[in-house]
C-alpha cells in the first residue's frame, strides 16, 4: 500500500539521521561521565589531604586529654582491645557497604531492563496503531481525526511519563490527569471486546511499574545513618590508636619521618576512600539525576528515534497520501 511505502521511507530517513548523530551523542555522554568521575576523584582527594593535614594535631590533642595510665595502656595495648574494636567496626562497615552497593547495582540493572522493555513495547504499540489507523481510512484515503489522536496519546505518554525518569511524584502527577493516555488508547481501539492493542498496553504498564519501582525507591535515613556512624567510629578509633602509639616517641612524634607523620597519609587515604565511596553511593541512589550513572541517557537514546519516527507518522496522517509520498 502507498501509505506503508511512505511510512517506510520516512523511517529510513530518520534512521540515517540518527546514525550520524549517534556517535556525537555517545561522545557527549562519555565526556559527561568522565567529568563526573574526575569531580568525585578530585573532591575525595581534597578531603583526604585535609584529613591527613589535620591528623597530627588531632592525635596530639587527644593524647593531651588522656591520663598517663591510659596513655601507657594504649601504647602497649597488651589485650589488643582497641585494635580488635577497629577491625570489628571496619568489618561491619564493609559488610553493610557491600550489601548496599549490591542492592543499588541490582536496582540500576532492573531499571535499565525496564526502560528497554518499555521502549520496545511502545514501538510495537505504535506499529499496531499505524496498521489499525490505516484500516480505518476514509474514502479519500485520509486518516480520521480519531486515528490521529491515537498517535498523539502515545506521544503524550512518552513525553509526560517515560521521559520524566528520575523526577519525584510521577504517579500523583499522572493521577491528576482526567484520563490516562494508555486508557484512552484502550477506549478508542476496543469495541465490545479487548483488541490486540490491549496486550501491548498491558506489557507497557508492567514495564512502567518496574521502572517506577526501581527509580523511586530510596534507602531510609536510618540505613545511611548506621553506615556512616560505623565509618566515623572506625576513623575515631584509628586516631585513638595513633594517640597511644605516639607515646613511643613522645614530643617528636609529629615531626617529619616520625610515627604520626608516617600515619597521617594512611589516615588521609582512609578518609578519602570513605568520601569517594559515599559520593559514588549517592550517585547510584539517583538513577535519573546522576551524571555518572545516568539512566536518563538510556531513555533519551531510546526515545530520540522513537519520538522522531512517531512525529513523522503523525505528519503523514495529517497529510493526504499523495503529498506524503511526494515529500518522502
Amino acid at each position: 500500500p502507498r501509505w506503508a511505502a511512505a511510512v517506510s521511507a520516512m523511517a529510513a530517513a530518520a534512521t540515517r539521521q540518527l546514525t550520524s548523530a549517534g556517535q556525537s551523542e555517545e561522545d557527549s555522554i562519555s565526556r559527561k561521565q568522565l567529568t563526573s568521575f574526575l569531580s568525585i576523584l578530585g573532591q575525595s582527594a581534597a578531603v583526604g589531604l585535609l584529613a591527613a593535614s589535620a591528623f597530627c594535631p588531632l592525635a596530639s590533642a587527644l593524647r593531651s586529654l588522656l591520663a598517663t595510665p591510659a596513655q601507657d595502656v594504649l601504647k602497649d595495648d597488651m589485650t589488643q582491645f582497641a585494635q580488635n574494636a577497629f577491625a570489628v567496626l571496619l568489618l561491619l562497615f564493609s559488610l553493610l557497604l557491600g550489601e548496599t552497593f549490591s542492592m543499588l547495582l541490582d536496582r540500576q540493572d532492573r531499571l535499565c531492563r525496564a526502560i528497554y522493555t518499555e521502549v520496545s513495547e511502545a514501538r510495537t504499540l505504535i506499529e499496531q496503531l499505524v496498521l489499525l489507523s490505516a484500516g480505518r481510512q476514509g474514502g479519500d484515503g485520509s486518516w480520521s481525526s480519531s486515528s490521529q489522536n491515537l498517535l498523539e496519546n502515545v506521544e503524550a505518554y512518552l513525553v509526560q511519563d517515560l521521559q520524566q525518569l528520575g523526577k519525584r511524584r510521577i504517579l500523583p502527577e499522572r493521577g491528576a490527569a482526567p484520563v490516562d493516555a494508555l486508557e484512552t488508547l484502550l477506549f478508542a481501539t476496543s469495541v465490545g471486546v479487548p483488541s490486540g492493542v490491549c496486550d501491548s498496553v498491558r506489557a507497557i504498564r508492567q514495564a512502567r511499574a518496574s521502572r517506577l519501582a526501581a527509580a523511586q525507591r530510596q534507602f531510609p535515613l536510618a540505613h545511611s545513618g548506621i553506615l556512616w556512624t560505623l565509618a566515623m567510629l572506625a576513623t575515631g578509633i584509628f586516631v585513638l590508636l595513633a594517640a597511644g602509639m605516639a607515646g613511643f616517641e613522645a614530643d617528636v612524634a609529629t615531626q617529619s619521618g616520625h610515627l604520626l607523620a608516617v600515619l597521617s597519609p594512611l589516615f588521609g587515604v582512609l578518609v578519602g576512600t570513605q568520601t569517594m565511596t559515599g559520593m559514588v553511593m549517592s550517585e547510584l541512589s539517583k538513577p535519573g539525576g546522576s551524571e555518572l550513572f545516568r539512566s536518563q541517557d538510556i531513555v533519551e537514546q531510546g526515545l530520540g528515534g522513537l519520538l522522531q519516527e512517531l512525529r513523522q507518522k503523525k505528519l503523514y496522517a495529517s497529510e493526504s497520501p499523495a503529498s506524503a509520498i511526494g515529500n518522502a
